[in-house]
């Protein structure tokens, strides 16, 4: 059964985060090229919980909208709704600052917990920069838009060719997007454990990469800073986790978490 905010099924009414990909008129310069990979812990003793592993392609990435004032850099992110841990790309430099296109050859390998009984199976694609105080870049990321995958979806039917998710920036403006990403392939495939990839681990190029607990926020109304009271972003990972459960502030050095191997 089709769960709300997947990929459309072949034949069936387009998802409104899905849609056939448009002819593109401003060509961009050497694509950005990034293999990212991670594995994500999997609650073994629990029937309705399987190991299964997503392959995502990205080809291009489109502004629709002004995000941010001198906007000249972005990272993309990947995570499943509902958890900490968090896949970043490197930054990736825009060609100008508002709108523009930045070709991608971008892929994400995750190896995740696929739930067979829960609607938990929605993946994050999130647009972030660096946050800034007093003009100076500082320890986190802001989310400027975020789209959602539904992996049970893809799990049912991989997709292969260009498709467009549009990432949106407010709920009550949810049906225009303010960016696109073009899709080229996704796919969601069961692990086999006797083989190579049971044994698979996290091979990011950069530590930042992965992390499992976001730095917390720092607001402040001094020019250039970031501030959530008066600014118009929506999606912020640290809010979500701090709604979720409270937590204590834990020293710098312990209050994130990364696993890296090479």
């Amino acid at each position: 059964m089709s769960e709300r905010g997947g990929l459309p099924r072949t034949g069936g009414v387009p998802s409104p985060h899905m849609q056939p990909s448009k002819p593109v008129s401003i060509t961009s310069n050497r694509p950005v090229h990034m293999n990212l990979y991670a594995t994500w812990e999997v609650d073994r003793s629990s029937p309705s919980c399987v190991p299964r592993l997503f392959n995502l392609t990205l080809k291009k990435l489109i502004m629709l909208k002004e995000l941010d004032k001198d906007l000249t850099s972005v990272v993309i992110a990947v995570k499943l709704q509902g958890s900490k841990r968090i896949l970043r790309s490197n930054e990736i430099l825009l060609s100008s600052a508002g709108l523009t296109e930045t070709d991608l050859q971008l892929t994400f390998s995750l190896q995740y917990p696929h739930f067979l009984k829960r609607d938990a199976n929605k993946l994050q694609i999130m647009l972030q920069r660096r946050k800034r105080y007093k003009n100076r870049t500082i320890l986190g990321y802001k989310t400027l838009a975020l789209g959602l995958i539904n992996m049970a979806e893809v799990m049912q039917h991989p997709s292969e060719g260009a498709q467009v998710l549009g990432l949106h920036s407010q709920l009550k403006d949810a049906s225009v997007p303010v960016a696109e990403i073009r899709v080229y392939s996704l796919s969601s495939q069961p692990i086999d454990h006797e083989g190579p990839k049971a044994k698979m681990s996290d091979r990011s190029p950069d530590i930042d990469n992965y992390s499992e607990e976001e730095e917390e926020s720092y607001s402040s109304e001094q020019e250039g800073s970031d501030d959530p009271i008066h600014g118009q972003y929506l999606f912020d990972e640290e809010d979500e986790v701090r709604k979720k459960k409270p937590r204590r502030k834990l020293p710098s050095n312990a209050a994130i978490t990364r696993q890296f191997a090479l």
